[in-house]
């Protein structure tokens, strides 16, 4: 095609649907234009139910092979899979790397909290990999940092409707998102291991600066890096503002524990 190769310009229920194939629900080889654009779908833009193969192949693109935006003001998820995700070469976000984690302590934790790991928790979800267990940082010079507070992290039930062999069916899963308010012990929870964060500070007279290293002090919060915390597995990253006189004691530090 010279330019669309699917175009679906509105459509109340499913933009395109594939009920059942052998090989590529959607296969696209090469088009001038768009491979797949769907402008506005009430439900699923693309739903594929049971393939044999690839669920949606793109083979050549000249820009972008899947392009994905949400209206959520949370910006989850552009991308939404309980699997494993592969990138041949490079792996660019535009946000921070988090983890799934599970509150291992005797406290709740809350937002822009340092943390460290303290054993091996359960497996989130379907998922049948161990998440790290976590608690609060403190002035245990054993326990290196793991990395900071993000959300708490929670598995909803999603039923939907759809019509397969001229018949409606209930099609319920489970799906993720982050939300807001203190994981309680035992609660899962995101971690932000590498990337921008906020996090909680300790707003002393010689405040951090833009670009000095923070290390966690024995109340677990972040503070400038000297000789009495420089230790092995105390830096939280480096601060990429100075604390605020007033606000609610979160600094943006760029994450990147050592």
């Amino acid at each position: 095609a010279d330019k669309d190769g699917v175009y679906v310009d509105s459509a109340g229920y499913d933009g395109l649907f594939v009920s059942s194939a052998v090989d590529d629900g959607l296969h696209v080889g090469a088009v001038g234009d768009n491979g797949v654009y769907v402008y506005l779908a009430d439900d699923d833009g693309v739903y594929v139910d049971v393939v044999g193969d690839d669920g949606v192949h793109v083979s050549s693109a000249g820009d972008d092979g899947v392009y994905a935006n949400t209206t959520q003001a949370n910006n989850e998820w552009g991308f939404y899979t309980p699997d494993k995700v592969y990138a041949g070469t490079t792996l660019a976000s535009g946000g921070p790397l988090m983890l799934v984690a599970q509150n291992g302590g005797g406290r709740d934790l809350d937002a822009g909290e340092v943390v460290v790991v303290s054993g091996l928790g359960n497996p989130f979800g379907e998922s049948d990999t161990p998440v790290p267990l976590v608690q609060a940082a403190n002035a245990d010079p054993a326990a290196p940092v793991f990395g900071v507070v993000y959300r708490r992290f929670v598995l909803e039930e999603e039923r939907q409707e759809i019509e397969k062999d001229d018949r409606a069916e209930q099609v319920t899963s489970l799906h993720s998102r982050s939300v807001e308010g203190p994981a309680a012990p035992g609660d899962y929870l995101l971690v932000v291991v590498i990337g921008p964060a906020q996090v909680k500070a300790e707003a002393l007279s010689g405040k951090p600066y833009p670009g000095a290293l923070l290390a966690v002090n024995a109340q677990g919060k972040a503070t400038a890096a000297d000789a009495s915390n420089l230790a092995f597995g105390r830096i939280i990253g480096t601060a990429l503002e100075a604390p605020k006189v007033e606000g609610d004691g979160l600094v943006w530090v760029l994450v990147m524990p050592r």
